[in-house]
């Protein structure tokens, strides 16, 4: 999402020249006992868990150098987790928020799902989930306004916040149709692929349903891909799951299968790699989750299925061999191109900054 905003606002007509400030990399020691402090301090702060732990002092500091510096027509806070920034921000001086998900809804969710139960843990981590609603609500107000990816986001915000001028502009990626190899088109075996990031918990959530309820009904002739940060290090070990580890060049994903699954059950915003294997004209088998937020209509290459029954029935049968010869129509890819987007970006900057 982030990169295909950037790339329009550098691009003409609007030319813009971009400073970005990045958080500091952490190691995954590092993060799990961060998560931990941030809670406890949390406890005393009256802040949210997510906004102590994003806190940042080399970050803040840089950031007040860059506008000690020069004059900024826009600042740009990239995700709800900056919205701490807010009160070291120069007053009058236009923002916009860009929302990957609303970061309340997303906590909600994994609070659920890791503590179905009720308990001590869940009892403090629901108190934390009420300070994160308090503070991100009064951050969107404070922001004035937010760019969402999902649908779904923005119906909230105008919901909640009705004051907030709130849009959506979806993932954006260029529609390039992937290569794929002749023997690919012409295997007996049936190659899917799963994309994602698996240190996410949405995500391992997935993955975990698919191998544990749908993967062990497949037929012997259908073989599952796993491409990502963290896949190298799944549990699970079969002779037909292929564990890729981080990929640097996608191009290798889409040579490789003919069509991604996105079993998707939980999490804020969109799924983003559903949208970037329907740019490359790759289709998809994917839960009616996983499509919340994105303006895409029914398509023959995008099928959705929730039941672990109604997903091994389709990859079990012959219109999974059917779809994999198809790729996502023009218009479902029209939706995330960035020149149809360009001139509602114009608009919306240029009211924003003229406000």
């Amino acid at each position: 999402m982030t990169r295909g905003i950037m790339k329009l606002l550098s691009a003409p007509p609007l030319n813009a020249e971009i400073i970005s400030v990045m958080p500091s990399e952490m190691s995954w020691t590092t993060h799990r006992a961060r998560r931990y402090v941030a809670l406890a301090q949390s406890l005393v702060s009256g802040l949210p868990a997510k906004f102590q732990f994003q806190y940042s002092r080399q970050m803040l500091d840089t950031v007040r150098r860059h506008l000690a510096d020069q004059h900024f027509n826009l600042l740009l806070l990239n995700g709800s987790d900056l919205l701490w920034m807010l009160p070291h921000l120069p007053q009058g001086t236009a923002t916009l928020l860009i929302a990957h998900n609303i970061e309340h809804l997303l906590y909600a969710d994994q609070i659920q799902v890791m503590y179905p139960r009720q308990g001590l843990r869940k009892t403090l981590l629901l108190r934390d989930h009420a300070r994160l609603c308090h503070h991100e609500l009064e951050g969107l107000r404070a922001v004035g306004n937010v760019m969402c990816l999902s649908t779904q986001d923005e119906a909230y915000v105008h919901r909640e916040c009705p004051e907030v001028n709130c849009v959506t502009i979806p993932p954006l990626f260029d529609g390039t149709p992937a290569a794929r190899p002749a023997d690919l088109e012409t295997a007996s075996r049936l190659e899917i692929g799963m994309l994602a990031n698996f240190g996410w918990w949405p995500v391992q959530q997935g993955v975990r349903w698919f191998l544990d309820e749908v993967f062990p009904q497949l037929h012997a002739n259908i073989r599952l891909h796993l491409f990502g940060k963290g896949s190298e290090d799944s549990a699970t070990e079969h002779p037909r799951v292929v564990k890729h580890g981080y990929i640097s060049e996608l191009d290798t994903v889409w040579s490789t299968c003919h069509l991604m699954i996105c079993p998707v059950f939980a999490g804020g915003g969109v799924s983003i790699k559903l949208v970037e294997a329907v740019c490359r004209g790759v289709p998809v088998i994917a839960t009616r989750y996983a499509m919340r937020g994105l303006p895409i209509d029914s398509d023959p290459a995008i099928v959705l299925r929730d039941t672990p029954a109604e997903w091994i029935e389709f990859l079990n049968s012959d219109d999974a061999l059917k779809v994999r010869q198809l790729s996502p129509s023009p218009r479902a890819i029209a939706h995330f191109l960035p020149k149809n987007h360009l001139d509602r970006l114009c608009h919306v900057l240029h009211d924003i900054i003229e406000k």
